[in-house]
């Protein structure tokens, strides 16, 4: 089944070869029955996440004036 239409752009990035290895084994690990994940998958929850993550030390950050 398709994925649903979102608002997404493409962007392009070069990674380390590591990284590759890495995310194909995470998502590996990640796959449920019937549900496949993706190296790209795994990379765009490691981009959401680390998002997340700048976000949060970002405020911690800005509230220590």
């Amino acid at each position: 089944m398709p994925r649903p239409k979102t608002d997404t752009v493409q962007i392009t990035v070069r990674v380390p070869t590591a990284w590759i290895r890495d995310a194909d084994a995470l998502s590996k690990g990640l796959c449920l029955p019937g549900m496949n994940i993706s190296r790209t998958d795994v990379f765009r929850m490691a981009i959401a996440q680390g998002l997340i993550a700048l976000r949060l030390e970002l405020g911690k950050k800005a509230g220590k004036k």
